[in-house]
C-alpha cells in the first residue's frame, strides 16, 4: 500500500517498507572500528537493527553507541568471531565489512610481512568470514545483503600496488559470491569512496579537493553510512554484483600523475 504523503515530515510507507525504520529487526554484523564503521553502527541502529560490531578492543564501548562489541583482537580471529555470532544470532541478514589497513609502497619497496597483512585483511578474512557465514544465511531462507567497502585505488593509483591488489581481489570475489549465491537471495555489492572520505587527516596539497572532485568538497562518514544503509535495505532488492563510487566524481578525473599525496 503507497500511503497518502501529506507533508515531507510524514512516514512513508511503500509495499510495506517504512522509511524510518529501514532495517527493522534485521541481524546486522559491521566488521571493523573506524569512525566509518561506528557512524554507519549509529545509522543502522537508528533503523531497527540489531547491531554487532566486531573489531580489537582498541575503542571503547561508549564511543561504539553502545552497540554489542565483539573482540576480536589484533589477530582476528575469524572463525571463533563467526562461532560466537552464529550461537547467539543464527545468522546475519546485512554485513558490511569496512576494514582498512592502507600500507602505501611501490612493489619494491613493500616487505614481506607488509604483504603477507594486506592478503590476511583484504582476500583470507573476508573469504573465511564468508565460507563460515554463507550457509548459515542460505539455510536461514531469508535472503540478506554483503557489502565491502574497497578503496578507490581500484583504478589505479601511484605507490599502492600491495594495498591495491588486496582491495582489487576483495572486489572480485565479492562479484563471484554474488554470482554464486543470487539463488538463494543473498546479494553483494561493493562501495568504493574517495580519497576524502576514508582519509579525513589525510595531508594533501591546498586546493586538491576542488582540482580532483567534480563535487568540490570533502566527503562525510555519514554519506557512506547513508550508502550502505540503502544497500542493506530492501530498498536496493535488486541490486548485486554493483560496484557504487562515492568520491564526488573523482574516479573519472585522471589526477594521479598530476596532484601529489603527501601521506602524513
Amino acid at each position: 500500500m503507497i500511503s497518502v504523503i501529506v507533508d515531507r515530515y510524514d512516514v512513508k510507507e511503500v509495499t510495506g517498507l517504512r522509511y524510518d525504520r529501514m532495517l527493522d529487526n534485521k541481524n546486522v554484523i559491521i566488521t571493523g572500528t573506524s569512525e566509518i564503521a561506528k557512524t554507519t553502527a549509529g545509522l543502522f541502529i537508528e533503523h531497527g537493527a540489531n547491531v554487532v560490531v566486531a573489531g580489537p578492543a582498541d575503542v571503547t564501548d561508549d564511543e561504539l553507541m553502545n552497540v554489542e562489541y565483539f573482540d576480536t583482537g589484533h589477530d582476528f580471529d575469524v572463525i571463533g568471531l563467526c562461532n560466537r555470532y552464529k550461537n547467539r544470532y543464527i545468522a546475519p541478514d546485512v554485513w558490511f565489512n569496512c576494514i582498512d589497513t592502507f600500507i602505501p609502497g611501490f612493489i619494491d619497496e613493500i616487505e614481506d610481512e607488509e604483504l603477507d597483512k594486506i592478503i590476511n585483511f583484504y582476500i583470507t578474512m573476508p573469504f573465511l568470514f564468508m565460507k563460515e557465514m554463507l550457509p548459515a544465511m542460505v539455510a536461514n531462507e531469508t535472503g540478506g545483503s554483503i557489502i565491502q567497502m574497497c578503496s578507490y585505488v581500484l583504478g589505479g593509483h601511484n605507490g599502492v600496488s600491495g594495498y591495491a591488489a588486496g582491495n582489487g581481489g576483495l572486489f572480485a570475489m565479492t562479484n563471484a559470491l554474488a554470482m554464486e549465491y543470487a539463488p538463494h537471495g543473498i546479494r553483494a555489492n561493493t562501495i568504493i569512496p574517495g580519497l576524502s572520505l576514508v582519509c579525513e587527516d589525510t595531508d594533501v596539497e591546498e586546493g586538491y579537493w576542488e582540482r580532483t572532485q567534480l563535487l568540490k568538497r570533502k566527503g562525510t562518514k555519514t554519506e557512506i553510512a547513508n550508502l550502505a544503509l540503502f544497500l542493506a535495505s530492501d530498498m536496493s532488492k535488486h541490486i548485486t554484483a554493483e560496484a557504487i563510487y562515492i568520491n564526488g566524481g573523482q574516479h573519472i578525473i585522471p589526477h594521479n600523475n598530476t596532484y601529489k599525496i603527501h601521506y602524513s
